[in-house]
C-alpha cells in the first residue's frame, strides 16, 4: 500500500467517526466576482475527496460552517476525489481532520 493510500484510508475513517451533523468541514472560503454577480465560494472535505459549492447572495449563506458543510455534501457532487489529489493536499486534509 502506498503512502497515498494509507493518508486516504486514514482520512476516511476519520470522516466517518464524525458526528453526522459534523460530516464535513470548510476547508476554504473566497468571494469572486464573475459577469458582475459577486458569488461566495466555498470547499468542503467530504466523505469521497472535495465538494464545491456556492452562494450569490451573502444573506442565504448558512451561519456556521457545519450547515455550510451539510449544504454542500447534500447538494453538491464531488469535485475531486481523495485518489485524484496529490501527496501535500492529502497530507494537509489529514491534518485539519486530526486537529
Amino acid at each position: 500500500m502506498s503512502n497515498e493510500d494509507r493518508i486516504i484510508t486514514r482520512i476516511k475513517e476519520l470522516i466517518t467517526l464524525r458526528p453526522k451533523d459534523e460530516a464535513g468541514i470548510v476547508a476554504d472560503g473566497y468571494e469572486t466576482q464573475d459577469v458582475g454577480i459577486r458569488c461566495y465560494h466555498y470547499d468542503v472535505i467530504g466523505p469521497e475527496g472535495l465538494y464545491s459549492g456556492y452562494w450569490t447572495d451573502k444573506d442565504d449563506i448558512p451561519e456556521n460552517e457545519n450547515q455550510i458543510a451539510l449544504e454542500i455534501l447534500s447538494s453538491e457532487d464531488c469535485t475531486t476525489y481523495f485518489e485524484e489529489l496529490p501527496l501535500d493536499e492529502l497530507e494537509s486534509i489529514l491534518g485539519m481532520l486530526e486537529s
